[in-house]
């Protein structure tokens, strides 16, 4: 067992709840309303480009059984269509429609709106240090979740 030294654990037991309670305020159901926070994040990576299945399980890190529960639930709203490529007929491919776009574009909007009141409680100067702070820390963990690194316990 790897020994932390008390003001580590209490530093790591500080960020631990901070993430946890963001993580439960922005996960509210209120917070938006047409969409759930999984159909959201599947919304926003296809705004970009089609995906697999596959590419959708890696990107979002949820289970193949929920990111099929997710994609069937957008799917039954009209908000994605699936489909096989000619090339490739064993690879399920999703694309957002018009709908699933309008959907996302009116909760992303009124995320903006929350987050524009955020940078004006802390300033841009904090928010872009916020951020940058929580893009490296995303590819940190990407890395070690990855295998790069491995967590002793």
């Amino acid at each position: 067992m790897i020994k932390i030294k008390e003001h580590d654990k209490k530093t790591s037991d500080d960020l631990v709840n901070s993430w946890l309670k963001l993580g439960a305020i922005l996960k509210n159901d209120r917070f938006v309303n047409m969409l759930s926070f999984n159909e959201t994040h599947i919304c926003n990576l296809l705004l970009e480009k089609d995906l697999s299945l596959k590419e959708i399980e890696f990107k979002t890190n949820m289970l193949k059984s929920l990111v099929n529960r997710v994609i069937n639930s957008l799917t039954e709203k009209s908000y994605v269509k699936k489909y096989k490529k000619e090339d490739n007929k064993k690879n399920v491919w999703v694309c957002l429609t018009k709908e699933g776009r309008d959907a996302y574009n009116i909760e992303h909007n009124s995320v903006l709106v929350f987050v524009d009141e955020i940078t004006k409680n802390l300033g841009t100067e904090k928010i872009v240090t916020l951020t940058s702070l929580m893009n490296e820390t995303s590819n940190i963990a990407r890395k070690i979740l990855d295998g790069s690194k491995k967590i002793k316990k």
